[in-house]
């Protein structure tokens, strides 16, 4: 099984997101590396206080 960081983690749930489109690119001018730089960021703030084990978030 292929391992990721966290910051594969959040990067993937980010663009889930804007691929579902969740994510409101007008808050950023439509400027989608933007989008991707910041919403990673407030996830993996989110994610501080878990452990990931085997891909599993605890």
């Amino acid at each position: 099984m292929e391992r990721k960081g966290r910051a594969n983690i959040a990067m993937a749930i980010a663009d889930g997101l804007l691929d579902n489109e969740i994510l409101d690119e007008n808050n950023f001018s439509h400027d989608t590396g933007a989008l991707l730089q910041c919403v990673p960021g407030i996830i993996l703030a989110h994610l501080k206080d878990y452990v990931t084990v085997s891909g599993d978030v605890l």
